[in-house]
């Protein structure tokens, strides 16, 4: 049809209030709805811009779509700081990884910080995303002291990887707390000890059978005997195997058989990341820190 312009009546006292400017108010909140739904599905402001300039016949701008997307501030910021308490999480998973973010007045790597607990029925939930100049003592000591704060309690078994920051904070933060080395990312670090595909391939099938032990005291005898044969021909592997497996058989002494496979690599957490990339793919730099939590 085309623009309209529309004159509104005025009375002296204001009170008058047509009913067709209700209507169109309800269908400014569905656009507003439609925007931020593209936006969090992956869609870039700019093709959410081109999007409803083919849909309404009107022009809109990537930074007035970017505009629209911040009334979910209130949402994600709820979210962020509900409160914990009551709930008994025996399991955290935690992980990070990196994004693009301009601050400091330049575009700096910056690590999101994930944690991801299980309650009492079983369920995995995310229990909050943080953003930090790196993977530090510092940045972790922020996000486990947030979570201490709303109340996470019962914590038995921490799943993560080995950052030198990360470890340090979970000993700080929850010493009574086991830590399980993720065996997902151990693996990888140890076949980078080895060159060929032999011994890639001996190395591989060596550690998952030690991983497959039905009780810690096997798995230490099946690692005993594989960090042997690897003396002579791999030393520098052996010495490492030797000084860091332990850290990865955690899981047979403090999970439950049927949930071993589940809580001995940080893989549930790495599948939701997979799903973050593909959103934030599509964005490349965010313009600030507020911009990725509020995507994420």
């Amino acid at each position: 049809m085309g623009t309209l312009v529309l004159r509104i009546p005025q009375d002296r006292e204001g009170r008058f209030q047509p009913s067709l400017f209700e209507r169109y108010q309800r269908s400014e909140r569905a656009l507003t709805a439609a925007l931020i739904e593209m936006y969090v599905h992956g869609v870039s402001t700019r093709k959410v811009s081109r999007i409803v300039e083919q849909l309404c016949g009107h022009m809109i701008s990537a930074s007035a779509v970017s505009a629209v997307t911040k009334k979910l501030d209130e949402e994600v910021e709820a979210w962020r700081c509900r409160s914990l308490a009551g709930k008994r999480y025996r399991y955290l998973t935690v992980d990070a990884h990196d994004q693009r973010v301009r601050r400091e007045d330049r575009v700096l790597s910056t690590a999101v910080l994930w944690v991801e607990g299980i309650d009492q029925e079983g369920f995995r939930e995310h229990l909050g995303v943080w953003t930090g100049s790196a993977e530090s003592l510092e940045s972790w000591g922020t996000v486990f002291r947030d979570l201490l704060d709303r109340g996470v309690a019962g914590v038995e078994v921490l799943v993560s990887d080995e950052h030198l920051g990360l470890v340090e904070a979970l000993q700080r933060y929850f010493p009574h707390a086991a830590h399980q080395r993720c065996t997902v990312h151990y693996l990888r670090n140890a076949l980078s000890h080895v060159s060929t595909a032999t011994w890639k391939r001996e190395v591989r099938d060596s550690m998952r059978d030690i991983w497959a032990a039905p009780t810690r005291e096997e798995a230490k005898e099946r690692a005993q005997h594989l960090i042997s044969k690897l003396r002579k021909p791999v030393p520098k592997l052996a010495d490492w195997l030797d000084e860091t497996l332990h850290d990865t058989l955690t899981f047979l002494a403090r999970v439950a058989p049927e949930h071993r496979r589940l809580f001995k690599t940080t893989n549930s957490m790495e599948h939701d990341h997979a799903d973050v990339r593909r959103r934030s793919r599509v964005v490349r730099i965010f313009p600030n820190e507020a911009s990725p939590i509020r995507l994420l």
